[in-house]
C-alpha cells in the first residue's frame, strides 16, 4: 500500500516479526533457485548462518506437509514431493556439515 506521496506504508504489522539478513537471503534462494544469482545482490552474508537457515526452512518443508498428509488435503502428490525435494535438500546440506 502507498501513501498520497508514493512512499510504502504498513497497514497491518500483526504477525510482523525481525528476522536475520541470511534467513531472508536463505528463503528468497530457495524461492528462486537458480534465478536467485540473477538479482546481483551485493551483501556479505555469513555462509555458516546460510547454511543453518537453509537447513532449517527445509526441515520445515518436511514436517508441514507430512502433517498435510494425515489429513483429507486434496493434492496429496503435491506434498509428497515438497517432502522429497526437502529431504534430498536436507541430506545433501547435512553432508555439507
Amino acid at each position: 500500500m502507498l501513501d498520497d506521496n508514493g512512499q510504502s506504508v504498513m497497514i497491518d504489522i500483526e504477525g510482523v516479526m525481525f528476522f536475520d539478513v541470511e534467513w531472508e537471503h536463505a528463503f528468497t534462494k530457495m524461492r528462486l533457485g537458480d534465478a536467485y544469482g540473477e538479482l546481483g545482490i551485493n551483501v556479505e552474508l555469513d555462509p555458516a548462518r546460510m547454511h543453518f537457515y537453509e537447513l532449517a526452512q527445509s526441515l520445515s518443508l518436511i514436517e508441514g506437509p507430512l502433517r498435510i498428509l494425515q489429513t483429507d488435503f486434496p493434492d496429496k502428490p503435491f506434498m509428497r514431493m515438497l517432502v522429497s525435494i526437502h529431504t534430498d535438500k536436507v541430506l545433501r546440506l547435512t553432508r555439507a556439515c
